[in-house]
């Protein structure tokens, strides 16, 4: 590579189009490394390879975008919870989703088993812990208010109009 490489400059690199050596073109660069590169055969652009893959050059590549976005977009770890201990001497309530939970309370699911409510992320939302991990379960379901809606009375046959886009008939 030149150390004088600059964006639209000519350097040589491996097209992973043509998979071969080629002169390219400097389209991007990243500090004094070219980043993407254009194959003067092909046409194609592609991320700069100063060699053929598993070629001592090669490897050592600079981390992209896409590779710090996807180790950033990792949730971390969740925490580690003593289950036993939270749950020791205390009477496990069924769980219902009508019913309202607090951080705390130890329930009994019908399929996860015996839990610690853990947090309450949003509204009518719970995270329990359970043996198998964390779940998200909804709570306190009986606080959502009906819909106070309510349907117009039917119209009696003579009282219907035909609708259309035509104008009004006038007297003439």
């Amino acid at each position: 590579m030149d150390p004088q490489a600059k964006v639209g400059g000519e350097t040589e690199a491996f097209c992973t189009s043509c998979k071969t050596m080629r002169e390219h073109i400097i389209v991007a660069m990243v500090g004094t490394r070219p980043a993407k590169v254009e194959c003067v055969h092909c046409h194609k652009q592609h991320v700069f390879r100063a060699g053929p893959p598993g070629d001592a050059k090669s490897e050592k590549k600079p981390r992209t975008s896409a590779a710090r976005r996807s180790k950033a977009a990792e949730p971390p770890p969740p925490p580690s919870i003593d289950l036993q201990a939270r749950i020791a001497g205390r009477e496990p309530v069924p769980y219902d989703p009508n019913a309202r939970f607090a951080i705390g309370d130890v329930i009994r699911h019908p399929s996860f088993g015996v839990g610690v409510v853990v947090t309450t992320p949003g509204a009518q939302k719970m995270e329990a812990a359970f043996q198998s991990g964390q779940k998200l379960l909804s709570h306190d379901r009986a606080a959502i208010v009906p819909s106070t809606l309510v349907r117009p009375p039917r119209r009696e046959e003579d009282d219907r109009r035909l609708v259309t886009d035509a104008p009004p008939d006038r007297p003439r």
